[in-house]
């Protein structure tokens, strides 16, 4: 009897587990399915980002995305919307401007560093992304109305991170994140960044556009200069110096000359950066032996090794930050450094002409 009770238990507790995997397993496809429907969105949002300094940002707004293939920086227009400050972004077209009303007027930022505004903070872009397929365990809780995922993720020697986690909480009846925590301890400190969404809308349901919040500036006055893609101040120069952990096995990885290289720059977020993997495998497997290619994303490692794994991507990637962009000079993604063997920058481009940067190539190496 005590035997049959025993076995008993045990058949009860791998039926758990495994169903347990199961819900697991159908609430990630629902959830990534889910991502793939949805062309826009609007939201109100609480960010919170507690910093290893002790700095504790608490702001409030409001975000609207729409996706937009066309665009060759994001690969999405949005408008976002501080609650405190009242202060605007709008990113539509191609076209940035960070918007002042308060004083009626507005400054033009067309690249990268308008998503770093306070109101670009409201910029929610993990409902176009994936969630993760690499962790180092992961722990789903049945909570009310919602499923509760936390996924611990293995420490980062180069960077000096541990106990980094990402809790993500889903909605049971639309498959929509109403809550992310990313979570880590650096250098001993800890930092969370938290992001909780409200009242959550996409596709018809949406009240607004972006195409109509952009007309909110044509009563304002023009502040400041534009910021405009530029060609890199390093063509022609000796590549900087460049440190970074390898993406996959974390270890640190140093650029050296000797042999012409081309160095992708792009980021998990970038809609047109992650159009353009196949054509730079495409160039990996053509030149193979003769020439590196190397590919530096900004941060978000965990999404980039999905991306890399789902993309089918063989050529070397190392993890960069958002610092890297300055570090640099790069005003746009995607953006590419051909270098010739002696580490001299030869060409810059912002977005990838596969012609173009072939006939490049073929040039350097024929005056080997």
């Amino acid at each position: 009897m005590r035997n049959s009770l025993i076995i008993l238990l045990a058949l009860s507790f791998t039926s758990c587990k495994r169903n347990n995997q199961l819900n697991l397993n159908q609430i990630t496809t629902n959830y990534n399915n889910k991502k793939l429907e949805i062309e826009r969105v609007e939201y109100l949002i609480n960010r919170i980002d507690s910093f290893s300094n002790g700095l504790v940002w608490n702001n409030k707004g409001y975000g609207l995305i729409e996706k937009d293939f066309t665009d060759s920086l994001f690969g999405f227009s949005f408008y976002g919307k501080r609650f405190d400050n009242q202060n605007e972004v709008i990113y539509y077209k191609g076209n940035g401007f960070i918007i002042f009303p308060k004083t009626k007027s507005y400054s033009i930022k067309n690249n990268l560093g308008i998503r770093f505004s306070d109101a670009g903070q409201m910029i929610v872009t993990e409902f176009f992304e994936d969630l993760p397929s690499e962790y180092k365990s992961v722990e789903l809780i049945d909570i009310k109305g919602a499923y509760q995922i936390r996924y611990n993720f293995e420490d980062n020697e180069a960077y000096q991170t541990t106990d980094d986690h990402l809790i993500i909480v889903i909605g049971k009846n639309n498959f929509l994140p109403q809550k992310i925590t990313y979570s880590s301890i650096s250098a001993g400190k800890k930092q969370v960044h938290q992001i909780n969404l409200e009242k959550i809308a996409i596709n018809s349901d949406v009240s607004s556009k972006i195409s109509e919040k952009s007309k909110l500036i044509k009563d304002y006055s023009w502040i400041g200069k534009e910021t405009k893609n530029k060609q890199s101040k390093y063509v022609d120069t000796v590549f900087p110096k460049m440190v970074l952990p390898n993406l996959k096995t974390q270890k640190e990885y140093q650029f050296k000359k000797g042999k012409i290289t081309l160095i992708d720059f792009w980021a998990t977020w970038c809609g047109p950066c992650i159009k353009s993997f196949p054509k730079v495998e495409e160039l990996h497997n053509e030149y193979k032996e003769r020439i590196n290619i190397i590919g530096v994303v900004l941060e978000n490692r965990k999404s980039a090794l999905e991306l890399i794994k789902k993309s089918e991507i063989t050529y070397m990637n190392l993890l960069g930050t958002n610092k890297t962009l300055e570090e640099y000079d790069i005003q746009s993604l995607p953006a590419y450094f051909l270098i010739d063997k002696e580490g001299i920058i030869k060409k810059y481009y912002t977005g990838l002409n596969l012609d173009t940067i072939r006939k490049d190539i073929n040039s350097l190496l024929k005056e080997e």
